[in-house]
């Protein structure tokens, strides 16, 4: 069973202190927007092997994205603001907070 809300929460901000400490953190997890919003690096497991290795913006936003999984809430509404034909000027953000905060829709 996962963690609800506040655990994880509460979880990643022990990761993030003990990463900025200088420790690797590997993190398994089925959350794409967990990974979009902490991981640097990323690689995609099928049936144990690696099938991609990425960074987590080019894994939800570059060329070869992959449509294999549920994306992350930020990358959906990115992809459906494009569809409505906004321009969005960066997909630099990691959480939707930061994309809200940084609203730029031409």
């Amino acid at each position: 069973a996962g963690l609800d809300p506040v655990g994880a929460a509460m979880m990643m901000s022990l990761f993030t202190q003990l990463h900025q400490q200088g420790m690797t953190i590997i993190l398994v997890t089925h959350d794409m927007e967990l990974v979009l919003k902490y991981a640097s690096h990323v690689k995609v497991l099928e049936h144990g092997k690696v099938i991609k290795q990425s960074t987590p913006k080019d894994l939800f936003y570059g060329k070869g994205a992959s449509k294999d999984f549920i994306k992350p809430p930020l990358v959906q509404l990115i992809e459906t603001l494009r569809k409505k034909g906004k321009a969005i000027s960066s997909t630099q953000e990691r959480s939707l907070a930061d994309f809200v905060e940084g609203w730029q829709v031409n």
